[in-house]
């Protein structure tokens, strides 16, 4: 019996059977036919001109038999612009069911399609047709991909613009179905900051969940919405404590003073996050009257508040309460002690000295979440040598304070913690006077106090010391070893060159990669054979350091494995290493690398190109800026700035016009490296841009260019609202010289986000007022020198030098800057001082003023930080404590007079 033949689509259908068959068929592919639709606009056949009557057309197709020609005429009705609506709505209440709802669904997709931006539409094909079909939490999923999404690159930045994301946002609030969901909304919008927003998150605020309002507020923070204030106030009093703390955190976000009161009444909620998120906030917003009430806290029985009470008031200079701090020195939480210990640093407490040395001696228990890998971080980097926090904060303090007869007995304690503790103080000092009690430690029969006592020896920085350091390269203890080599590199210890030789296939790779590195340091370039092999070390680190040391050596082999290893060049020898393997093969292999796939590799070649100064690589730049989409430009605009190659002024000038915020703010700073009028009237349109950020880099930039015609503007900035920019205006008057605005900056002192600021400003301008500010903080201390010596600190700033890159003592440097200005130079007695990395580009000119200031800023946070008094003709160098002493002095002595 022969099969019974199927009809075709094409064939005749009998009659009542065509309307059943075509719902059947149409219910069966809607999903993957709305789905293709946007693929579908793109291989459609060209438009007709009027869209209303290709509307007309297509709806009467709607109506065929044939299913193929009623779903290619529904992609064609969605592909169709919004002229098309009135029709479709018409065809939507068409008697017959199918036609009525493939009019409908094409009108909503063209609705959707047109809130959305056409990048929008590009970076998710047919995301109009799953957000016109899809339920409502389609358009959850679609705003947190698009908000959420950043670019590949080593500055993080979102690719769409908060304006292209408004479309979706109040949908995206409505459509979430869980608190979950909603919070990642929430969240994305403070991120973000999307405007449009804030009435629905304000709203958000009294929702039932205790996560929506904590969100909420924290949205409302990030976004700088001063109108939430009293909401935020009402919600100090929530039954929630996450949402009370929040809430007072938020409130010092928004600088609100009135929420004071509510702020201060949380110290004493029954919550500890409460509390200690009181505390934090009042820190925030400077509150010294709150000050009598949170010593109280000091006695909390929850550590994490006490360690906040002791760190806040310290930062609010509660001289008051030294008496109570002393006692937490003695506290069984290590993290309340390492506060306790800042907080007297701060306030400058001499007298805690005897007790911050009895932190020396405790045995703290270790843990690993305590452990520091980096004990001298310019130094001994990657050598496993582990001090706990509080021991190495007590340490660097005691060595502040320089009191030695505090620390001399603790490097003969018969209890070898202390001893070890001991010698690292004194390391710290970097004084060739503390020498003669180190040296005995190098044989002590424990393996720290050996390690400890060999790396001292590198910071005293005394040759003499190097015939003890140099047994301890057999020591049978790898930290130890470890220890010797980089003292013996610290000691420029070239006749220790066999040792270490032989240590480059020792059993530890911190003893291997350490001797690389010293080796490479003292230039011996008979090691280099036995270093190659060292470039396949299993260990990253003895890869990296041989690599270094190799081509500090001038061996190019080692370059490729320079640029694998993804170095910070701004903290490290990178950049000398790759000028002494050669500049040619680095840029060779540098532009091979920009243009390759990986654009955060891209990106690292065109600013390390630009370190090196290689100025012909600027059209290669370009060109792979170009490449990529808009979005992306901004990246490249550093290096191209550094070059300084005019052939960039129009690529700049563009990329300052651009839509996106990112890139007209690296346009800006890019454009105040490159100089010139043409760089002028590029940037000043940017101090009138809607994005503070923006602005800030267009003030920057224009200090740079020295544009003092354009003072008035950005003296009108000092009223914004938005301390992002001002802060940098009240900069630049100061710098710029705008001595008719020095009232306007008075005003400034008593903002807490601005006070530093102005005072420094007020001293360039040769005004005395905010002196007081300043020695207060103990911050921008350099800037006095301005008012004491105005002709050295003239000096200062006219001399203009290519400083490069540098990596050594920091004595070393500062000798250097003081032999340009033809001055002498002074130190404390005995210092030698720490190593220094500096990374400037090749060629650029800076004065010797911002070289002073790159030193003070890397070595801020540093066991040493330093401060620089100019004397008439000598560049006195002291220990940050020395010199507030000093200027305290003069102030007191002599500024207050005039």
């Amino acid at each position: 019996m022969r099969p019974r033949k199927r009809k075709s689509a094409h064939e005749a259908a009998p009659p009542g059977a065509a309307p059943i068959r075509r719902r059947r068929l149409f219910h069966m592919s809607l999903v993957g036919t709305m789905l293709a639709a946007s693929g579908a606009r793109a291989q459609a056949p060209p438009r007709k001109p009027d869209p209303v009557s290709e509307a007309r057309d297509q709806i009467a197709r709607l109506r065929s038999d044939q299913f193929e020609v009623r779903d290619e005429a529904s992609k064609r009705l969605q592909a169709l612009d919004p002229a098309a609506l009135p029709e479709l709505e018409k065809a939507a209440m068409d008697p017959e069911a199918e036609v009525a709802l493939r009019a409908r669904t094409a009108a909503d997709v063209i609705r959707t399609r047109a809130l959305l931006s056409p990048r929008l539409l590009a970076f998710k094909p047919g995301i109009e047709v799953r957000l016109a079909l899809g339920p409502e939490p389609e358009w959850v999923e679609a705003f947190l991909a698009f908000a959420l999404e950043q670019e590949e690159g080593l500055v993080p930045r979102y690719r769409f613009e908060p304006e292209e994301l408004e479309p979706l946002v109040i949908r995206a609030l409505r459509g979430s179905r869980r608190p979950d969901e909603t919070c990642r909304v929430l969240s994305a919008i403070g991120i973000r900051k999307i405007r449009a927003a804030i009435p629905a998150v304000l709203d958000a605020m009294g929702d039932s969940d205790e996560q929506i309002r904590k969100s909420a507020a924290e949205t409302l923070a990030h976004m700088n919405v001063k109108e939430a204030a009293p909401s935020l106030i009402r919600l100090t009093d929530d039954s929630s404590p996450a949402v009370r703390s929040t809430a007072a955190w938020a409130l010092a976000c928004l600088r609100h003073t009135d929420g004071l009161p509510s702020i201060r009444r949380l110290l004493k909620d029954d919550e500890p996050i409460v509390r200690m998120e009181a505390v934090q906030s009042l820190d925030m917003m400077q509150d010294k009257n709150a000050a009598k009430e949170i010593i109280p806290l000091l006695m909390d029985e929850c550590p994490p508040v006490r360690m906040e009470a002791a760190r806040t008031l310290g930062c609010l200079q509660t001289q008051e309460a030294i008496p109570a701090l002393l006692p937490l020195l003695q506290d069984d939480d290590p993290d309340v002690v390492k506060a306790a210990i800042s907080a007297l640093n701060y306030l400058g407490a001499v007298e805690s000295a005897p007790s911050i040395a009895r932190v020396l001696r405790r045995a703290f228990p270790d843990s690993p979440l305590q452990g520091v890998h980096d004990v001298r971080p310019d130094r001994l980097e990657g050598t496993g040598v582990a001090v706990q926090p509080v021991v190495w904060l007590a340490a660097t303090t005691l060595a502040d304070l320089g009191d030695t007869r505090l620390i001399h007995p603790l490097v003969t304690d018969p209890e070898p913690h202390v001893r070890a503790n001991g010698v690292l103080a004194l390391g710290l000092l970097y004084d060739r006077d503390q020498i003669p009690k180190i040296l005995p430690l190098v044989k002590d029969p424990d393996a720290r106090v050996r390690g400890f006592a060999a790396w001292a020896l590198g910071c005293a920085g005394m040759r003499a010391s190097i015939p003890h350091v140099r047994p301890l390269l057999d020591d049978e203890q790898p930290d130890v070893r470890t220890c010797a080599c980089v003292a013996l590199e610290a000691l420029d210890a070239t006749e220790a060159v066999p040792q270490l030789m032989l240590r480059l296939s020792d059993k530890s790779p911190d003893v291997r990669a350490m001797a690389a590195r010293a080796l490479g340091t003292f230039g011996t370039r008979e090691a280099a054979p036995r270093m190659l092999p060292l470039l396949q070390d299993e260990h990253f680190t003895v890869r990296k350091n041989s690599a270094i040391a190799l081509a500090l050596l001038g061996r190019a082999e080692a370059i490729p494995v320079i640029l694998s290893t993804d170095l910070d060049y701004r903290s490290s020898p990178l950049i000398p290493a790759l000028q002494s393997a050669g500049i040619e093969t680095s840029s060779r292999l540098l532009l091979e690398r920009l243009r390759g796939r990986n654009l955060s590799d891209r990106i690292k070649a065109a600013e390390m190109l630009a370190i090196l100064g290689v100025r012909e690589a600027s059209a290669a730049i370009r060109e792979a800026a170009l490449e990529l989409p808009v979005e992306e430009h901004a990246s490249f605009a550093k290096p191209l700035g550094l070059l300084g190659d005019p052939e960039s002024l129009p690529f700049l000038r563009d990329l300052a016009a651009s839509r996106y915020g990112f890139s007209r703010q690296q346009a800006a700073r890019a454009l105040g490296l490159m100089g010139g009028p043409v760089a002028v009237a590029s940037v000043t349109p940017l101090l009138w841009d809607e994005d503070p950020n923006v602005r800030a880099s267009a003030i920057q930039a224009l200090t740079r260019l020295k544009a003092n015609e354009l003072a008035p503007r950005i003296a009108a900035i000092l009223d914004d609202t938005n301390h992002t920019d001002t802060g940098h205006a009240v900069r630049a008057l100061g710098v710029l010289g705008i001595h008719e605005q020095g009232d306007a900056l008075l005003k400034r002192l008593k903002d807490p986000d601005l006070q530093v600021d102005a005072a420094t400003a007020l001293a360039l301008l040769g005004r005395r007022e905010g002196v007081s500010v300043l020695l207060e903080s103990e911050t921008n201390l350099l800037y006095l020198n301005a008012l004491r010596t105005p002709s050295d600190w003239d000096r200062l700033h006219r001399t203009m030098r290519p400083l490069g890159t540098f990596h050594g003592r920091v004595r070393t440097f500062l000798e250097r800057v003081a032999r340009e200005l033809r001055w002498t130079c002074e130190w404390p007695e005995g210092w030698v001082g720490p190593e220094l990395t500096l990374t400037a580009s090749r060629g650029i000119q800076c004065s010797l003023f911002h070289a002073l200031l790159a030193v003070s800023s890397r070595l801020e946070f540093s066991p040493t930080p330093l401060e620089f008094v100019l004397d008439k003709g000598t560049l006195r160098v002291l220990r940050r404590r020395d010199a507030v002493q000093f200027w305290k002095r003069w102030w007191d002595e002599k500024g207050k007079t005039k």
